[in-house]
């Protein structure tokens, strides 16, 4: 009606949007979260992690960007996993006793270069010093595979603990126990001398000699009539006959010169490596000297044997023991020590895992004149390592499920089997049919101080340095003590995305679009976590053919994504495709991760759960809180997240003016969480908690003025 003429044409401003390649919509990327974790292994010098499923697939992960998904030719599942420096070779065992052998050197992803079918395999050790895998057969056969040539090897060891069972019949000396079968169980290079190895059999120890093709030294532990062992007393056992105790694992300690075997009942021995007569020390997690006789125990036992009793916890068995050493001394000795323990607790008592730190070996110069006899230990050596042996300090790492197994996260050496200085440890944990990973600080803070630890080659602010953190948490003034989150407990370490986020259950989220301004705020003002696995492995480099397109994200929006879990932790990411965007430079490396953790403003609502008053106030038990939503004002920084049971927490800036303590709130349907502990990397701190109990929120919108708008069933606030 406002045109002059009315044959007038208006112009087409759409023909630049008609190309349909410019609204193809394609996936970007597939995030795919293993839930059935197998097994897993580092490579410390590279920095590479791997991690294999039941389902027969292999994850790669390196710095950020570099991930790879491999699969098995046989689809069986992965259960041993292994890398070889000497060729940079990747090594998987299957669940059908077949090797499988990977070559990282090559561009894109790591070619399958060899297979070779085995006995049934019980583990695989792979030495950075050697060229050869041993692989400990199920009949008790030491099997070597040469990963240079890649070809099974002629060297081969037979079953040395049977052939010493034969030759201790042979010389007329009875055995005062029952046999048990002499499967193997694990072998060690010894940590100073390459051509021993270690070889640990259900029933004993063997030290072999690869070069002499030889038994060096044999250790066998019985235990005595009357001694009570790991299980104790009054567990029904045959108390006043020798018993063998069968092996379920060995760790060396860095020095070499005496070892721990892990025992079925629960018990640990501990062997000078040149005294075979036996053990230096046998003690439990709680108990020393299980080996030897309580008379007054065995006395109420043998009175109270018939006679019905409450039924008593049963001591789990050693699963795995590692014996850690810290570039804290010079002492080529090792310095102190930390002995991590899977097992050996009660029944009864919460999933986890224990880690004792244990005192420096410093054995005194023996005497000039000693009457020791050629090829025995001098009693001085023997008692330095009994006084090295009583734990300093005990940490135990309680987990939300049962742990499977762990791996230590070397600082840098290969060395010493992988346990040499420690920043990491993995644990896969089992929890509702689910297997997962998840990482925590290590050693526990206060057990290697800052002071002792390193100086490193590398800058301190460096980029690859950025894995040699401290403990960064600090409560707030006035704060109750919490119990769960005191500084000594460890910190939760970030693992790659596909391993973070499968642990904990994810439940939803969101996707933001962030403006420019407020975009760089949001991402400037983010407190990046030092608390991550240092991964620096591999590079990833955009499609070369589509560098031009990838230009062009610079112009796109800027997004965020807001995930909650099960376990109530709030995550952010990054998800601007500017991320994918290379740096200026030669090499075209991708240097960020897509998506990209923003550490700083994770969210722990379990942080809150240690405060009594706190869990006064929810309308639901601690077990079964739930988040529904979370919501965000991103310029004022301000969350809000919706549980299900109906209460609404609100966090905002650490930098934000806390409230005044002194002017009570007319309210008493909002508490002020101003006081509540937080920890010193989060970004994002309690403000208040609103517990209308009318019911579960209906809706929720929150701005960046302040102002809130929540809908409970039957009233708006």
């Amino acid at each position: 009606m406002f045109l002059k003429h009315s044959d007038a044409t208006l112009s087409d401003l759409t023909i630049d949007l008609r190309d349909e390649d410019d609204w193809k919509l394609q996936q970007l990327r597939v995030l795919d979260f293993p839930l059935d974790i197998s097994c897993f292994a580092i490579e410390p010098v590279a920095r590479i992690l791997a991690i294999g499923t039941a389902s027969g697939t292999i994850h790669i992960f390196g710095r950020s960007g570099v991930e790879c998904k491999l699969t098995l030719p046989n689809t069986s599942g992965a259960r041993l996993l292994g890398f070889a420096l000497s060729t940079y070779h990747l090594l998987a065992i299957d669940n059908e006793n077949q090797l499988h052998i990977y070559d990282l050197l090559e561009i894109g992803r790591p070619n399958l270069v060899a297979s070779a079918r085995f006995d049934k395999v019980n583990s695989m050790t792979v030495s950075p010093s050697h060229s050869h895998v041993f692989l400990a057969i199920h009949n008790g056969d030491i099997k070597t595979y040469d990963i240079g040539c890649l070809r099974k090897s002629s060297y081969t060891m037979p079953n040395m603990w049977k052939l010493y069972e034969e030759k201790m019949a042979k010389d007329g000396i009875p055995s005062l126990a029952a046999p048990i079968p002499s499967h193997p169980v694990d072998t060690v290079i010894h940590p100073r001398n390459l051509n021993l190895v270690f070889v640990a059999y259900s029933g004993g120890i063997i030290l072999t000699d690869l070069a002499e093709r030889s038994t060096v030294r044999a250790y066998e532990y019985v235990l005595p009539p009357g001694a009570p062992g790991g299980a104790g007393y009054g567990l029904g056992q045959d108390i006043l006959t020798h018993r063998k105790l069968e092996v379920t694992s060995l760790a060396v300690h860095p020095s070499g010169h005496f070892f721990a075997v892990g025992h079925a009942d629960g018990s640990i021995a501990f062997w000078a490596v040149e005294d075979e007569k036996r053990p230096i020390l046998v003690r439990t997690l709680d108990s020393d000297e299980v080996d030897t006789v309580d008379e007054a125990l065995l006395e109420l036992h043998l009175q109270d044997h018939g006679k019905e009793s409450p039924p008593q916890a049963v001591r789990e068995p050693i699963f795995k023991l590692s014996w850690s050493g810290y570039a804290n001394s010079r002492d080529p000795r090792g310095g102190q020590t930390t002995l991590t323990v899977l097992g050996g607790i009660s029944s009864n008592k919460p999933p986890g895992l224990t880690v004792q730190l244990l005192p420096a070996f410093n054995p005194p110069e023996p005497p000039a004149a000693s009457n020791t006899k050629q090829g025995t230990l001098h009693p001085l050596f023997k008692q330095a390592m009994r006084d090295s042996l009583d734990p300093v300090k005990t940490y135990y790492y309680q987990t939300s499920g049962i742990i499977q197994d762990y791996l230590l996260i070397p600082r840098s050496s290969p060395h010493w089997a992988g346990t040499y200085d420690p920043y990491t440890i993995l644990m896969i944990i089992e929890n509702d049919q689910t297997r997962t990973v998840e990482a925590f600080q290590f050693p526990p803070p206060g057990f290697i101080t800052p002071s002792q630890l390193p100086t490193s080659p590398l800058s301190a602010t460096s980029e690859e340095d950025d894995y040699y953190y401290e403990d960064t948490f600090s409560p707030k003034t006035g704060a109750t003590k919490s119990p769960g989150h005191a500084p000594t407990s460890p910190s939760r370490v970030d693992t790659p995305l596909s391993l973070l986020l499968g642990n904990n259950g994810l439940l939803g989220g969101n996707l933001l679009k962030l403006e420019n301004q407020v975009y760089h705020d949001f991402i400037d003002r983010t407190i990046s976590s030092d608390l991550h696995m240092g991964l620096k492995g591999g590079n990833s480099y955009p499609n070369k053919t589509k560098l031009n397109e990838l230009k062009l994200s610079k112009h796109h929006p800027h997004r965020v994504m807001i995930t909650y879990d099960a376990d109530l932790t709030v995550r952010f990411f990054d998800v601007s495709p500017q991320l994918f965007i290379p740096p200026s430079g030669p090499t075209l490396s991708l240097e960020s991760e897509w998506p990209k953790p923003l550490s700083g403003l994770t969210i722990q609502l379990n942080d809150l759960l240690d405060d009594t008053s706190i869990l006064e106030c929810l309308l639901a038990p601690a077990d079964r809180l739930a988040i529904s939503s979370v919501h965000l004002a991103p310029e004022a920084l301000e969350c809000a997240i919706v549980l299900e049971s109906g209460e609404v927490l609100v966090y905002h800036s650490r930098n934000s003016s806390p409230p005044d303590p002194s002017k009570s709130m007319a309210d008493t349907e909002i508490i002020l969480l101003n006081q509540a502990r937080s920890r010193a990397e989060s970004r994002l701190v309690p403000f208040f908690m609103l517990v209308a109990g009318k019911g579960p929120v209906e809706a929720c919108a929150i701005s960046d003025i302040g102002i809130y708008r929540i809908l409970v069933s039957w009233k708006m606030y």
